[in-house]
Order: C-alpha cells, then sequence, then structure tokens
C-alpha cells in the first residue's frame, strides 16, 4: 500500500500547486507552505522505507510531522494561514450585481451566479449545453469568437431594454488552449441614460429646447450627404430674425423677451415635421433645416409660421405685446457642390442673404432665394 499512499500524496501535491499557481499572492504562500509542510514527512517516510536512516530501525516520520505542525503553527500566526478561506471569494461573486457565466472549454455552460440566475430564468437546464444554445444568443456568439492568448474582450449588449457592458475573458492555463471562458454582464443602464440625458443637454439650447449651432451644424452635415450631388432630391434652409427684438428686451424686460423665444419656438416645433431640423443660432436667430422639400413646400411652412406667430399674445408686467418675424428660404436646386459641409454652409449663406432681404423689404416678410 505505501506505493499507493505516496502517489496519492504526490498527485495532491501536483494539484495544490497547479491551483494556487493562478491564484492571488496570498494563497500562493498558503500553497507553498502546504507543499512545504507535506514534503518533509514524505521525504522522512520514503528514507526510512529505503533503510536510509541515521539511525537504523528508527522511523522518524512522527517527529517529522511535529515540524509540520510546528511550520502550519508559525504560518497561523504569522500570514494568518488559511484566514481568508476561498470561499469568502465563492460568497462575494455570489452575491455580486454583475452577472458571471463560466463555459468550459468545449463552450459548455458550467456556472453562474446568482444575478445571472435572476437575467436567465430556468438557467438550470442550459447546464452543459453549447453557448450557442444560451437563450442570449450574442453571449453566445461571443463565446464562440476566437481571439488569441489570455485576454479581455469587452463590449456591450441590450437585453429586454436592458444595457450591459459586457465582458469576456478566455482562460488559458497552459499555451493557447483555452481552459474556460468567463462572460460577466454589468448593468449600465443607468449609466447610459444619464449620459443620454447629458449629451442631450450638451446639444440643446437650455431656454428654448432646440438644438444649438454646433449640435445642428453636424447633424445638418450628416442630414445633407443622403442628397449631395443628386439633383432629384431637394433641401431647404429657413432662417427667422425676430423684428426689433432688442427694443422688445428694452421695452418689455428680458424675462418678456425670453417668453416670446420660446412661444416662437413651440411654433418652429408645432408647424415643422419630425425630420426637420430646428435650431437656435444665437440670440434671436433661428434657423430650420428641411430635407426632402422643395422650395415651394418650404416656403408654405414659412408663411404659416410667419402668420402664427404675428398671432401670438405675449404678457409683461400690466401690458400685452407681439412680436414679427423676417425670414430667409433657401433651395439647394442648381446647387452643384460636392462636399456635405460646403454645401450646408452655402445653403446657410443663402438663407441668411434671403433674410437680409426680407428685412430690407421692411421687416414682418418672407423672402427666398436659390
Amino acid at each position: 500500500y505505501v506505493p499507493f499512499v505516496y502517489l496519492t500524496i504526490a498527485y495532491s501535491l501536483i494539484l495544490i500547486a497547479r491551483r494556487f499557481r493562478f491564484s492571488i499572492s496570498v494563497y500562493r504562500k498558503q500553497g507553498l507552505i502546504i507543499i512545504v509542510g507535506a514534503i518533509l514527512p514524505l521525504v522522512v517516510n520514503t528514507l526510512y522505507v529505503l533503510d536510509i536512516t541515521p539511525i537504523p530501525h528508527l522511523n522518524l516520520t512522527t517527529a517529522s510531522l511535529s515540524i509540520t505542525g510546528l511550520l502550519y503553527a508559525w504560518a497561523l500566526i504569522q500570514y494568518r494561514f488559511l484566514a481568508p478561506l476561498p470561499i469568502a471569494r465563492d460568497v462575494i461573486v455570489e452575491h455580486m450585481e454583475a452577472a458571471v457565466f463560466v463555459f468550459d472549454k468545449d463552450s459548455r455552460l458550467v456556472d453562474y451566479n446568482n444575478s445571472a440566475a435572476l437575467l436567465v430564468g430556468n438557467i438550470e437546464q442550459y447546464l452543459g449545453l453549447v453557448a450557442e444554445k444560451f437563450p442570449i444568443g450574442q453571449i453566445g456568439k461571443l463565446v464562440s469568437t476566437d481571439f488569441s492568448g489570455d485576454k479581455e474582450v469587452p463590449g456591450q449588449i441590450e437585453i429586454d431594454q436592458t444595457i450591459f457592458d459586457i465582458s469576456v475573458r478566455h482562460i488559458c492555463l497552459t499555451g493557447k488552449r483555452v481552459e474556460a471562458t468567463v462572460v460577466t454582464l454589468y448593468d449600465v443602464t443607468e449609466k447610459e441614460d444619464l449620459y443620454r440625458q447629458v449629451r442631450e443637454l450638451a446639444l440643446r439650447d437650455p431656454l428654448t429646447g432646440l438644438y444649438n449651432r454646433r449640435a445642428l451644424m453636424e447633424m445638418g452635415v450628416d442630414l445633407i450627404k443622403g442628397i449631395n450631388g443628386d439633383s432629384s432630391k431637394h433641401f431647404c434652409v429657413m432662417m427667422f430674425d425676430i423684428d426689433r427684438f432688442k427694443l422688445v428686451n428694452d421695452t418689455y424686460g428680458h424675462a418678456a423677451g425670453d417668453r416670446s423665444l420660446v412661444a416662437i419656438a413651440k411654433t418652429f416645433i408645432h408647424h415643422t415635421r419630425a425630420h426637420d431640423l430646428i435650431g437656435r443660432l444665437g440670440g434671436d436667430e433661428f434657423i430650420v433645416l428641411m430635407p426632402d422639400t422643395t422650395l415651394e413646400e418650404a416656403l408654405g411652412i414659412a408663411n404659416t409660421i410667419h402668420e402664427e406667430v404675428g398671432r401670438i399674445v405675449l404678457f409683461a408686467p400690466k401690458r400685452t405685446f407681439s412680436v414679427t418675424l423676417s425670414i430667409g428660404v433657401a433651395s439647394n436646386q442648381g446647387l452643384l457642390i460636392s462636399d456635405p459641409q460646403e454645401s450646408l454652409e452655402k445653403l446657410i449663406s443663402l438663407a441668411d442673404r434671403a433674410l437680409y432681404q426680407a428685412k430690407e423689404n421692411g421687416k414682418n416678410c418672407v423672402s427666398s432665394m436659390c
């Protein structure tokens, strides 16, 4: 039975060495202490069996076990040996908010934590099944993706309107062979919603809620790319300016002026279409980018807005007032410029010239240019 005992102990030591080789430093130290403490009596007993002892027929194995005990006692005092049990790490993983899935080298689901079980109903039925049959298809594809080395591949997926940052890590213990794959999902829905809100605030004029100049120019370039160079596609730009707006502020106060800006912005939104882009360039100047719109259609919308704004009754302390608009409209017909940025700038310049023309014609009117 002696060879069996020796082989069993040796195999146990090999398993411990392999297990702690890939552990954090505190566990590696514990593994080394366990191995050293176990090897000492094993060597002494082997020498006794081979009759290589300083005193014939004296088995010092028991004495060596005492040394092992002293070594473990010293480790308990010096390094709090076995205090941070691996079970503590298991508890942490089980109570993580992130969902963790573990797949073996054959891409079969072998383990998961509580958050993963909550995310995937009846997850037990998928244990042992390959990743391609996993209910979350994106995970199956990522697990099956071949990428070299023991490294993490980040990404993002959406499940039932919940957004997750996803981390996929292939674990390679020896060489390049994948031994396991760990997939971790972090719920970032709130963070993404907050990011969208902050981004939206950065794109919007705080007073009117319309797009600001920078956002409108960036989005306008993307909008005009689809029609650039195609003479059959129409694109119009309208520019608005409140007549004598400085006089409004001086007479009725800046609060009344702000209310008039908000009321006019609402009128723009009400009388334009969902795919039109409306922005405030600054002060009392507004702009509307209108894809798939002929000059006649744009003029019709401009005249409607002009009339509606003229009917708005605005309130100031102890009195009411109204404002009028001067509007310039420009069309891309006859404009052949290949660069989208240049095309947009040219259209805005034409609309600005049309607006200036409306001002020269006595204000409170609509003028066009193409």
